[in-house]
């Protein structure tokens, strides 16, 4: 089914009628629909933030190696949709038609191609202090595997005109090939761009804060949070408006 969302004026009693925002179906090249991942944030005034990825939805037993309805996803997107009006625009304030269809997203929202044979996981997106968004997606090569293999959290980010590609927040696990999940922000003390990250270390699970002195363009490691012998995390989103000691919820897998 489509990608919809639907409003409420009055704290979620009652929920104006479903509007469609992407399209679903069925393509014509391949045993497989066009659908997608999304993550919402909250963007400038009324705007929401929509940062997605491609999921090709393949029928029984197609698809690479006969898979059939793996985990693959692809490519970095990005949109705006306003509230108060329903207009949704891409990074240059186009006007969109909704639903939008894979082919409207590839012209008109597409932030890079994440490579041949790699599959993706997107990330939240959130606004810079001059209300540039940025996005946050976990890219690694297909392994053969029903989940592809393991990813590696890339930054991407507008810089006013241009999208520039991405790098990874954690160096050693992307040469090591090794998971890493976490979300990022801005610190409001220094404006500096964070992340909060969990990943492996040989057979310890780590949590620790990665930070960029150059808008995202390179990271480094500055604190560890956590650390535990032959332990793996799952990390939630960082928690909005949360205590400095407490900003998000991890769960030893």
């Amino acid at each position: 089914s489509d990608w919809v969302y639907q409003k409420s004026t009055d704290h979620g009693r009652t929920f104006e009628p479903v509007v469609s925002l992407l399209k679903t179906k069925i393509r014509d090249d391949e045993k497989a629909a066009d659908s997608w991942y999304v993550w919402a944030t909250k963007g400038q005034g009324d705007e929401i933030i929509l940062g997605y990825d491609y999921h090709v939805c393949w029928l029984p037993y197609k698809g690479p190696l006969g898979r059939g309805h793996v985990t693959e996803r692809h490519d970095v997107y990005y949109m705006t949709l306003n509230t108060q009006t329903g207009e949704v625009r891409n990074i240059h304030g186009e006007t969109l038609a909704t639903p939008v269809t894979k082919e409207l997203a590839d012209s008109k929202t597409l932030v890079a191609r994440t490579g041949e044979g790699n599959w993706t996981f997107n990330g939240s997106a959130h606004l810079d202090q001059h209300k540039h968004p940025h996005i946050a997606v976990n890219i690694g090569k297909d392994m053969g595997k029903n989940t592809g293999g393991p990813k590696q959290t890339a930054h991407f980010r507008w810089d006013g005109s241009q999208w520039l590609a991405g790098a990874y927040v954690n160096q050693d696990a992307k040469h090591a090939n090794t998971d890493t999940r976490g979300d990022f922000y801005f610190d409001p003390a220094s404006d500096k761009l964070k992340y909060l990250l969990g990943y492996q270390d040989a057979t310890d699970g780590i949590v620790a804060v990665f930070e960029s002195n150059d808008n995202g363009e390179s990271f480094t490691k500055r604190q560890e949070l956590l650390r535990k012998a032959n332990a793996t995390w799952a990390l939630t989103a960082k928690i909005s408006n949360a205590h400095p000691d407490a900003q998000l919820l991890v769960a030893e897998k």
